[in-house]
């Protein structure tokens, strides 16, 4: 649960009285007492006085309180310095099975040790957290007590917090697709432990996970890195709202192994514009080849060929912010469409849901369809994926203008140059172009025998 949070089942554990807490206004002690002196409470000292701070609990029964059944709540009275807070403790018992000497309950009931048992724990919870937060050198304040006393065995779920953070980010931190990936990170975690409390995550219990995913889930290097580098991102959430100590830090153990990044030769471009213009393939397959083809002449990622719209096109040129920058730079790029890419848009036909430019089907289905056009239709040997196409754009568009990457950068968005430069890629033939280049020097520079 998240700093400042209370949710329903603690609204609903106060009234049911299951444990919960409930918070008071500031009052005065002298009343307190005569408030207490007519009934059976008893005064347990968890702390010396300091300069700034004084925690006293009191164990109180009140029989005049009694339920339907017949049965009143023990409940603990923190007292914080001038402020109390009231814990629902969910022993309910007898007025006759409350010592009112020993503060405990009575061997006369039946789940005396269980009820004992759980008053003590309740009570070396607080006294944890104040030896905590005094190790710290830290305040302890009324919300941060209840905040800590709201946890499970004292250590908060990370399961529970890892998905109402990834709720409370989506849309404003993070997109839908990044929530969805989240999700699905969060599902494993939860598949592999239902519960994880704080003391439990450590790099140790991160070390065994990536194990797990290794050995049993048979996941590659790269999907494990990108697994526990999501919830390293929570991890350091936590530790950011402080429900986590700055020592709770996780590391990584597993590297990025280099895979190899696909894109389209000229050749191999030009086979795919082939085989569009032929018409032979079926209008599914013909339409996500289009889009495939506009995104390898535009660079656009696949979420923003799904949500480019007509009133982004001006003059022929597309004026953007891909969702991609959004939650970043927020940078506009400004793409020229050229003669094929207005063909493009044209061949999608005049019915546009909600005026988008393409009326594309879901990612996942693009994905798998423009794989399918490759290895069936074309004798191109490579397995497409659809971020090739914008590697095969910025790789031409440097190739066609002697490496400008000044005017590539405008298309693309990137803000550095060296996240740019990991989209170019320089073929065999490109190689040999430069090297027969250089030995034309040589040979033009040699003196004359």
């Amino acid at each position: 649960m998240l700093r400042g949070e209370k949710s329903e089942n603690s609204k609903r554990d106060s009234k049911r009285g299951v444990p919960g807490f409930e918070a008071k206004s500031k009052i005065d002690h002298e009343e307190v007492q005569k408030e207490f002196c007519a009934v059976d409470t008893k005064r347990i000292l968890l702390s010396v006085e300091s300069k700034t701070q004084m925690i006293n609990v009191l164990k109180r029964y009140d029989p005049k309180k009694l339920n339907k059944d017949g049965l009143a709540q023990v409940k603990l009275f923190v007292y914080l310095n001038d402020e109390r807070i009231r814990f629902n403790t969910g022993v309910l018992i007898k007025p006759n099975e409350w010592d009112k000497d020993k503060s405990l309950v009575r061997r006369t009931c039946k789940e005396y040790v269980e009820h004992n048992l759980t008053l003590d724990k309740q009570v070396q919870k607080i006294n944890e957290i104040k030896f905590k937060y005094r190790l710290k050198d830290a305040v302890l304040t009324p919300d941060l007590l209840k905040l800590e006393m709201a946890r499970p065995n004292y250590g908060f779920d990370f399961i529970d917090f890892m998905d109402r953070a990834i709720k409370e980010r989506t849309p404003v931190q993070i997109t839908e697709s990044s929530a969805r990936y989240h999700k699905s990170v969060w599902s494993k975690l939860k598949v592999y432990q239902e519960r994880i409390l704080s003391d439990e995550l450590t790099s140790e219990f991160i070390l065994k996970y990536a194990k797990y995913l290794e050995k049993k889930l048979d996941n590659s290097q790269n999907t494990i890195q990108g697994n526990i580098k999501v919830i390293k991102t929570y991890v350091q959430r936590a530790i950011d709202l402080k429900l986590l100590d700055h020592d709770a830090k996780i590391h990584n153990p597993i590297n990025v192994v280099d895979t190899e990044i696909v894109f389209l030769t000229s050749l191999e471009y030009g086979k795919l514009v082939e085989l569009y213009h032929k018409k032979i393939l079926s209008n599914s397959l013909q339409s996500v080849l289009r889009w495939y083809l506009f995104s390898c002449n535009t660079g656009l990622r696949i979420s923003d060929v799904r949500l480019i719209t007509m009133d982004q096109i001006f003059e022929n040129t597309l004026i953007m912010v891909p969702k991609k920058s959004k939650k970043r730079t927020n940078r506009t790029v400004r793409i020229p469409l050229m003669g094929f890419a207005q063909q493009l848009i044209r061949d999608e036909g005049e019915k546009r849901i909600e005026n988008r430019v393409f009326n594309c089907i879901s990612e996942q289905n693009m994905r798998d369809y423009i794989k399918l056009i490759a290895t069936k239709h074309t004798d191109i040997k490579k397995s497409l994926n659809w971020h090739s196409s914008r590697h095969t754009y910025c790789t031409l568009f440097a190739k066609n203008t002697n490496g400008n990457l000044a005017a590539l950068q405008t298309t693309t968005g990137h803000t550095k140059l060296q996240d740019l430069q990991k989209y170019l890629h320089l073929d065999a033939n490109d190689v040999r172009k430069a090297m027969e280049y250089q030995d034309e020097i040589n040979k033009e520079n040699k003196p004359e025998k």
